[in-house]
């Protein structure tokens, strides 16, 4: 893991004459060179269907009813090219 130290910034605040010292947020650790073990696609697509596969269907059979409602039935177009 790498850490990065903050910067030391300086700047004039304009109603101000003396130059303001600060330090920039420091740098999250970076695991750029960190061994890191292979992660699988199923797994990774089984724990997101775990997670929001509930939600998922609720939301998708909300979806279809809503376009069901929506939708002209098949009925009123066979009744109407009769005439």
């Amino acid at each position: 893991m790498f850490y990065g130290s903050p910067a030391l910034i300086t700047f004039r605040i304009p109603t101000k004459t003396v130059l303001q010292e600060a330090y920039s947020t420091p740098i999250l650790p970076l695991d750029v060179l960190a061994e890191k073990p292979p992660v699988q696609k199923f797994e990774l697509a089984k724990k997101l269907l775990a997670k929001y596969g509930s939600l998922i269907s609720v939301i998708s059979i909300v979806v279809l009813f809503i376009y069901l409602l929506v939708s002209p039935s098949s009925a009123a177009k066979a009744s109407k090219k009769r005439r």
